[in-house]
């Protein structure tokens, strides 16, 4: 799709959209823009609005606020232009950035390591946006019932993943009071592309390791996980 038409706040828009890691801060009213200039957008008896590009349509839920804060939203906005026939190029990381998340009752810490297909020989720490660093996780979370601070808890940790090709998750807890579950059941509802990444959980007494222990789990898990692909792939 050529975008030689496009003014310079429609560019900085679609870079926005395309952004990695995923933009918080993509104003409405400056993708309706976009839209215009690419396609036509038309108002539903909802107050939704239509959007269509190359014969492509998508709903856009029309925003309580003045920016798009939903991380899904933007990843659909995303994939629809690809979908249109647009595909712009990431400005970092991509699919190939694999990330390891620990998380349990007090705090969650996001580590990158090498890209997908090798087995990590190291981590570093992983918070582009600063995101993690001003939350703290609540006490008594439980599936049924989830404060607003837990909620907004787990948005920045799904932030943060939206371009990781793929995430471990390691967690405290066994079965149902198990942390990673619960923050997968939370992206299985509000984010599933982000869910789909996930390769798997590490269950650990997280507060009985170092980081450097835990950090050792990871990789151990990617030892097997690596075998266990390649077999997959040479099998078939």
């Amino acid at each position: 799709m050529h975008t030689d038409h496009l003014n310079s706040g429609d560019k900085k828009t679609l870079q926005q959209l395309f952004q990695h890691p995923t933009s918080q801060n993509v104003m409405f009213h400056d993708v309706v823009s976009l839209m215009k200039h690419l396609g036509t957008v038309e108002e539903e008896n909802n107050g939704h609005l239509l959007l269509t590009v190359n014969g492509i349509s998508q709903v856009l839920h029309r925003s309580q606020g003045k920016e798009i804060s939903n991380v899904q939203e933007i990843l659909d906005l995303r994939h629809f232009l690809q979908s249109a026939g647009h595909e712009e190029k990431a400005a970092a990381n991509g699919p190939d950035l694999r990330l390891v998340v620990v998380i349990n009752r007090k705090q969650g810490l996001v580590y990158r390591s090498e890209d997908k297909g090798s087995v990590p020989e190291h981590f570093e720490p992983y918070d582009p946006e600063g995101s993690l660093n001003r939350l703290i996780h609540t006490d008594g979370v439980d599936k049924a019932s989830r404060a607003p601070e837990n909620l907004a808890y787990y948005q920045a940790i799904a932030a943060t993943l939206a371009s990781a090709g793929e995430v471990l998750l390691v967690g405290n807890g066994t079965g149902s009071s198990c942390s990673a579950t619960h923050f997968v059941d939370f992206l299985t509802s509000h984010y599933p592309e982000i869910a789909s990444r996930v390769v798997g959980t590490v269950t650990l007494d997280i507060e009985a390791l170092t980081e450097d222990e835990i950090l050792q789990k990871a990789r151990a898990f990617y030892v097997a996980y690596n075998a266990s692909t390649v077999h997959d792939a040479l099998a078939h």
